[in-house]
């Protein structure tokens, strides 16, 4: 059983350097590449560690287990700062950033046992620091969220719910070493249980690195180009009738041309198709109709869903079709667009009207 410890530890290190030294050269998204790599190193560096651990556990180095330790304190603050990068809660790192490194530094250069600290204590700040900023990515992920729905119309390959799922596994996994290292303490399991929750803990870290680190290749360059919102058009000079003006070239833009039939329209594309400021558009959609960009155009596909399910001339269409000729492109999205909108699902909807 410690062999098959040994081997997926030794295999995840593995990737992490590739991984890592790949992200490092990647000359695309260079700050997030950075935080991810260093993220990355921070999990090779803490593996390591333990691997070491069980490997020579009479002669290990309290200086080498300390580093190792240490390294811990590294895995939050970049995985937040990644995180707010992404969601471009941050542009960029200022000098205050640097404080999150704290924590790392202090555990790497001073001698823990010289502080009468114990192996209990250190454990639990260790893991009260983790969870801390775990539980702020995920607000962070949450007011990306429904910030992006002001800027495009389909949020399935935006919205970063592939970070929000590596982030609960992550806390899954955390919560997996809290748990057997807890049992373990007060004895409460042999040492047989506490190496399957090890495997259990590190296959789970294997499998969302590569999730994280495919994710972060493919992340759309759009994405950079429009989230630099405004304060909640605070600084805006609108007044009433401009704004009346702008939705109603909003609305014929939208009937006359229909560009809501296409999957990936953004806020940038009714921007430039009207010739009015995509804040503009943004605070007219949101102050004047109650709605971000996402539900407004969601509402004309609905519409148009409807018109396309009611038809007489080809009453043979099926749901799959509709949702695609409207402009969806998941069957999820579809759903919950049409319940929201309709008050029911396309198919009860379907079924009234047949």
């Amino acid at each position: 059983m410690i062999e098959l410890t040994k081997t997926i530890g030794v295999v995840t290190c593995i990737l992490l350097f590739i991984f890592s030294t790949f992200l490092l050269v990647r000359k695309r998204n260079k700050l997030s590449n950075v935080l991810l790599a260093i993220f990355l190193i921070s999990n090779l560096l803490f593996i390591l560690f333990y691997l070491l651990s069980i490997s020579m556990p009479n002669s290990f180095n309290i200086w080498v287990a300390q580093l190792g330790f240490a390294s811990g304190f590294l895995f939050g603050p970049t995985l937040f700062l990644f995180t707010a990068c992404l969601t471009k809660f941050k542009k960029n790192i200022k000098s205050v950033d640097y404080l999150h490194f704290l924590p790392f530094v202090f555990f790497a250069l001073v001698n823990t046992k010289m502080l009468s600290f114990n192996g209990l204590v250190d454990f639990v700040i260790h893991n009260v620091h983790v969870f801390s900023y775990l539980t702020i990515c995920l607000w962070l992920l949450s007011a990306f969220s429904r910030k992006i729905k002001n800027y495009v119309s389909t949020i399935d390959k935006t919205n970063l719910t592939w970070l929000f799922y590596v982030i609960m596994g992550f806390v899954i996994m955390w919560s997996i070493d809290l748990l057997s290292h807890l049992l373990g303490i007060f004895h409460l399991i042999d040492s047989h249980i506490i190496l399957n929750f090890q495997i259990l803990s590190l296959s789970i870290n294997l499998a969302f690195i590569i999730i994280i680190f495919y994710n972060a290749l493919t992340l759309p360059d759009f994405l950079h180009d429009f989230l630099t919102t405004t304060s909640k058009y605070q600084n805006s000079h609108l007044d009433e009738s401009i704004k009346q003006d702008i939705l109603q070239k909003i609305k014929d833009y939208f009937i006359s041309e229909t560009p809501f039939l296409t999957g990936s329209l953004t806020i940038n594309d009714v921007s430039k198709a009207i010739d009015v400021s995509s804040k503009s558009v943004s605070q007219v959609i949101n102050e004047l109709e109650n709605k971000n960009f996402y539900d407004f155009t969601n509402f004309y596909r609905i519409e148009y869903a409807k018109q396309l399910i009611n038809s007489k001339n080809d009453p043979g269409k099926t749901i799959l079709e509709v949702l695609y000729e409207s402009g969806f492109n998941s069957k999820s999205a579809f759903n919950n667009a049409f319940k929201k909108h309709a008050g029911c699902t396309p198919t009860e909807f379907k079924k009234a009207n047949s």
